[in-house]
């Protein structure tokens, strides 16, 4: 299992990429810092 630093960082990269491909949003820096504050 990994740690939960490593996991947190695969939620992220899941999430964005799931919100891109889906949802049609645009992976901007910005975009990816409203992630993770809404999944932390």
């Amino acid at each position: 299992m990994l740690p939960e630093k490593d996991r947190a960082k695969h939620r992220h990269k899941a999430a964005v990429q799931h919100a891109v491909s889906v949802h049609g949003e645009h992976d901007t820096p910005e975009f990816r810092s409203e992630i993770k504050k809404a999944i932390h």
